[in-house]
């Protein structure tokens, strides 16, 4: 990639098109089927194609239908995007909406993605795909690959910042300290990682909310917008630093702190001494940078395999962090539901910090859990599978092949599953043989009875046709469950009433109605 001005040493940047890294599985999973085809104009236009109608990108301006071809959709999506300029090598239009998708995602070494060049997809990235590692563990690794100074970064800045911010929080861990929010905006500028230097820097000067933007003037040159500096990259990083399973973020008196994971320091001491280099060819040429992904995959899936916990079902664990998240953040039942509403809503609003940076589909999962928490916590016991930080505030999805919510009561078995999917298509696709698979294969002595609710904000009529064929196989197969799908308004409702009892009607209405068909 030629490099067109002199590099200067700049605030660290990742895209902040996409603040949600966990959409980064999304979009690879649609770039699957086009692996090693030429990113020429035609291709690029089939690849938009299925990112609109995956949702992965939407337009206020297209709607998807079902009778929407192609050929319209196409269309459609080079009028939008006529205006928007060229950019990472591809020209103005659609071609360059594709690179905003594709940046960070080259900067981790997930994807090669070249103007009329084949694309190409790392190994991680098919296994993060496929279900084989799950987020955490994918951008964990893949963060070793990251350089400041590469083909795609113009900077002067030539390290890992991701080993350095860590290095950084676990000197200060062993004194039991955090790292305030505005220091590590500083951390953002570091010129050569250097981490004694960095902690002397921020120990000698008192940099404040008040003060900062002086500070990075006067000593980093910084005349950005102070809403960039200090809001949009920071919080893009931290977001990415979160689903590394890198950092917990926590207040206090009004000032942001972050500190390390503690529930994977030992993860994360053991990742620092894996031998990973970034030689200067591969600074400047994407092909070689991209190249040391796959060259460090067989290293990196040894040692996710061999730091995998094993699942084992701690049930005071579980109620201990619950009961402190409730706690500490003072919830009760009147507070989450209008932390769902607004985060249904769209809101920008945060009436809790610590939660800002949690992915949106991630906490609605969440603030189920929660819920489910308050109101059946004296009766049940409530299994979350998303992974957490050591406060307890999830940072990523559950592995594959496993549910969202369990919940084990007296007789009682029942999965749970949460999607903030709003697209028909995504949600048919996503949402409905993996869940109905997980509450079939789950282990249960003959005196339990198995539910399965799914929520989301709105449930298509495909998807509940689904979920009804698939109850009626199920019973023709043995496998007696209750489920009804719900939208989120429904579920509150029912979780007030007899939820249980109105799975079982549902169940039951559904197979009356299948006996009732005469052939």
């Amino acid at each position: 990639m030629q490099r067109r001005m002199t590099p200067k040493y700049k605030q660290l940047q990742f895209d902040t098109a996409i603040r949600n890294p966990e959409r980064y599985k999304n979009i690879i999973s649609s770039l699957i089927d086009f692996n090693n085809k030429t990113l020429d104009d035609n291709c690029l236009l089939s690849i938009m194609c299925v990112m609109y109608r995956n949702g992965i990108v939407t337009s206020n301006e297209i709607e998807i239908t079902d009778n929407l071809s192609d050929t319209e959709l196409k269309d459609m999506i080079i009028t939008v995007n006529s205006s928007r300029r060229a950019d990472g090598g591809f020209p103005t239009g659609y071609q360059a909406r594709f690179w905003t998708y594709m940046r960070t995602l080259s900067e981790l070494g997930f994807v090669y993605a070249q103007y009329n060049e084949q694309l190409r997809i790392s190994k991680i990235a098919e296994a993060l795909a496929n279900n084989k590692v799950d987020d955490q563990e994918a951008f964990s690794v893949q963060s070793l690959i990251y350089n400041r100074k590469s083909p795609y970064k113009n900077v002067s800045n030539n390290f890992n910042y991701f080993k350095f911010i860590l290095q950084v929080l676990l000197k200060l861990n062993e004194c039991n300290i955090k790292l305030k929010y505005t220091d590590f905006i500083v951390s953002m500028y570091n010129h050569d990682g250097n981490v004694g230097a960095y902690l002397e820097e921020i120990t000698s000067n008192n940099i404040t909310r008040d003060n900062i933007l002086d500070y990075l003037n006067e000593v980093y040159d910084e005349n950005n917008k102070p809403q960039t500096v200090l809001r949009d990259y920071p919080d893009v990083v931290l977001r990415i630093l979160r689903i590394m399973g890198y950092i917990t973020i926590s207040s206090h008196g009004g000032e942001l702190y972050i500190s390390i994971n503690k529930n994977n320091i030992d993860y994360i001491k053991d990742l620092l001494k894996l031998e990973i280099s970034c030689s200067e060819e591969e600074k400047i040429s994407a092909l070689s940078y991209y190249n040391r992904s796959d060259t460090y995959f067989n290293k990196f899936i040894s040692f996710i395999n061999t730091h995998r916990k094993q699942d084992t079902i701690n049930e005071k664990v579980y109620k201990s962090k619950l009961d402190d998240i409730v706690t500490v953040f003072e919830i009760d039942e009147n507070k989450i539901i209008n932390l769902i509403n607004l985060l249904i809503t769209n809101s920008r609003e945060y009436p809790i910090v610590e939660f800002k940076y949690i992915p949106d589909p991630l906490k609605l999962e969440f603030y189920i859990t929660i819920l489910l928490y308050i109101k059946f916590k004296e009766d049940m016991f409530i299994k979350p599978n998303y992974k957490i930080d050591d406060i307890g505030i999830p940072i990523s999805h559950a592995p594959g092949n496993i549910g969202d919510i369990e919940v084990f009561g007296k007789s009682i078995y029942w999965l749970i599953e949460v999607t903030l999917i709003r697209s028909k298509v995504q949600q048919y696709n996503n949402e409905t043989t993996s869940v109905i698979r997980h509450i079939n294969q789950a282990i249960t002595d003959e005196n339990t009875d198995k539910y399965l609710s799914f929520i989301a904000p709105i449930v298509h009529i495909d998807t509940e046709r689904f979920y009804k064929v698939a109850l009626t196989l199920s019973r023709a197969e043995g496998n007696v469950i209750y489920l009804k799908p719900y939208n989120i308004n429904q579920f509150i409702e029912s979780i007030n009433d007899d939820i249980f009892e109105d799975m079982k009607e549902y169940t039951n209405s559904t197979i009356r109605s299948i006996k009732n068909i005469s052939l």
